[in-house]
């Protein structure tokens, strides 16, 4: 006991001592409406400076005042089951980032320009002399991007330790009630890598959100997103999908609708309605027949895969056909803290037909078995999200997914790291032991994630809200749990689990040190397919609360067996070292990279 009440001192006297230092300045006019999308959701107007109490406002012109009532109105905004539509992929990826605004709606009734983004440009060095080849054994070896089994964003594997270059840009015109997003999105950064024409997403969404905050009167409000865009559903993060940058329900990728309407039920509790339709504008064709590279005469009816670098991959041997979606959603907001969700989103095909003009096959037709026919994933889940001020933020859930014959499921959704029926399929329904075995896509998936980030510093200075402009120490524990079931190889019936901590320490406005450690076991029924990760880095900034970020992270893997026996033929490492999603180290050249450097610089706006 003595013990604990000398460490609770110790961190209560680092923290006030950092508040005594660190005396912020208080925002900008301009900038309160970005300030308030900063962690805690500060209020909507910065607090007046200690050393001077601002004069009074002159008195309103009785034709420009407005009621109480009014005003209300017009702040009211509409909230929905998952994530805004308007959100960016990423917010910053780290737990002491800033977060995105979660607001997009222009102030006032005028139309009006907004312009946010994101961009992350890491420089990531794996660093190895563990070679399996007589001319490479020994030797140091230096990687960009590293050769790390959780460094592939769509395997199940990943951490988001040291995430990939990432760049998004939201063009938005309108006002309060009508705004038009575009977006244009990139996961390279040209100038500093190969130049992949598929990592230039280019324009990747574009839509109309309408929002009728008064369509029920006093008691509620609705909104309407129409066009090419995606919902979020089952994100661990506040803001983004967590320190996993995943859904456990799903992410939309679609054209289409979704209707939101909140109600009321009394001053403490709220009802949320959401449900939306969509479908893919096109999908990706399996070409047939013809010459392939190294082998003569592929028959007419034979799938190729001699696909340009600039092609998406298309998937297995399954053509992927006419994706549709629907989904629903129910939840209540109690107090505006705890919020609980039901969900339920099914895409599917159902498409018997194969078209030359469509497919980009031959004039023969192949066979019944490479038509996209009948397929669906469907997910089922149940979510908490607590917003508690100084008792933290927080997220757990749980999702029961059901897929059948999804390889012709295109990524419609993106669930569990896994954007699209085949890739589902090589996450979780492949046979390990016959990597080069092409399972139909048929099986269930029980997942259980949370994740909780609690700040010391707001729990020790409540009641007075703390907003982050100061010296502060957070945790942020994660995990993700998943269980096979109903595959048709008893090898694939896994159960798989990861998990870790963050750490930060925020000691001075420029500075913050942090500290990370993750757990990875991809098959829980063989522990030398785990591997472990800590890593420590700098965090570099301008003030404790800012837009921009420069992280010097240095990350050590330590891996089980699987992943440093040469002999060993099960594939463990996940594309892109294998033609068919993993790689065995036999084949691989050397082990895994055991060191990775990570100089990254983000903002966000």
């Amino acid at each position: 006991m003595l013990r604990s009440i000398r460490s609770t001192a110790l961190i209560g006297t680092l923290l006030f001592s950092g508040v005594a230092a660190a005396q912020p300045s208080t925002p900008a006019a301009e900038d309160s409406a970005t300030e308030s999308g900063k962690p805690g959701a500060p209020p909507a107007a910065p607090a007046p400076a200690p050393v001077a109490v601002p004069a009074p406002p002159p008195p309103a012109e009785p034709e420009a005042a407005q009621s109480t009532e009014a005003q209300q109105k017009k702040a009211k905004t509409v909230q929905g089951a998952g994530l805004s539509s308007q959100s960016l992929t990423f917010s910053g990826g780290d737990s002491s980032s800033a977060a995105v605004a979660e607001t997009s709606s222009t102030e006032g009734k005028d139309w009006g320009f907004r312009f946010k983004g994101y961009f992350r440009g890491p420089m990531r060095i794996g660093i190895d002399n563990s070679g399996t080849t007589p001319s490479a054994s020994g030797q140091l070896q230096f990687h960009a991007p590293p050769v790390t089994p959780d460094s592939n964003y769509t395997r199940w594997d990943f951490t988001g330790v040291s995430p990939g270059p990432w760049a998004e840009l939201f063009f938005q015109y309108g006002n309060q009630r009508v705004m038009m997003t575009t977006s244009i999105a990139s996961y390279n950064i040209t100038s500093g890598g190969w130049r992949e024409l598929q990592d230039q997403l280019g324009i990747d969404r574009a839509f109309l959100t309408l929002k009728f905050p008064e369509a029920l009167g006093d008691r509620g409000g609705m909104a309407w997103d129409v066009g090419v865009f995606s919902n979020f559903y089952g994100a661990l993060g506040k803001y983004d999908g967590g320190l996993y940058q995943t859904f456990i329900i799903g992410r939309t990728r679609l054209a289409g609708a979704t209707a939101t309407a909140d109600m009321d039920l009394n001053d403490d509790v709220k009802l949320v309605l959401e449900g939306g339709f969509g479908a893919k504008m096109d999908q990706m064709y399996q070409m047939y027949g013809g010459n392939k590279i190294g082998v003569n005469d592929v028959a007419a009816t034979q799938p190729r895969y001699d696909y340009p670098s600039w092609v998406p991959y298309p998937g297995q041997n399954v053509q992927q056909g006419t994706n549709l979606m629907a989904h629903i959603h129910a939840g209540l907001v109690i107090n505006g803290i705890l919020t609980g969700n039901l969900h339920y989103m099914n895409t599917f095909v159902r498409d018997a037909r194969w078209n030359v003009a469509s497919t980009g096959g031959t004039t023969t037709r192949p066979s019944d078995a490479n038509v996209p026919g009948k397929a669906s994933i469907q997910v089922m889940g149940i979510d908490f999200r607590l917003n508690g001020g100084y008792l933290g933020d927080g997220y757990i859930g749980y999702s029961y997914i059901k897929a059948s014959h999804a390889g012709a499921i295109s990524d419609s959704i993106e669930v569990l790291h896994s954007q699209g029926g085949w890739q589902l399929s090589q996450n979780f329904f492949q046979d390990l032991k016959n990597p080069n075995h092409i399972d139909d896509g048929t099986g269930n998936i029980h997942t259980v994630a949370g994740q909780y980030t609690f700040s010391f510093a707001s729990f020790m200075m409540r009641p007075k809200p703390f907003w982050g402009q100061a010296a502060d120490v957070t945790l942020t524990p994660f995990a993700m749990y998943n269980k096979v079931t109903g595959t048709s190889a008893s090898n694939t019936l896994l159960s798989k689990l990861k998990y870790g901590v963050d750490a930060v320490y925020s000691f001075m406005p420029m500075v913050a040190f942090a500290l990370r450690a993750d757990v990875v076991n991809p098959n829980m029924s063989d522990s030398t397919e785990s591997f472990y990760i800590l890593s420590p880095r700098f965090v570099f900034r301008s003030e404790f609360v800012t837009h921009e970020m420069i992280t010097l992270q240095y990350s050590r893997y330590i891996y089980g067996k699987a992943y440093t026996d040469s002999s060993r033929v099960e594939a463990v490492m996940p594309w892109p070292y294998g033609a068919n999603g993993t790689y065995n180290i036999k084949y691989l050249g050397s082990h895994p990279d055991e060191n990775v450097i990570n100089l990254s610089a983000s903002m966000w706006w």
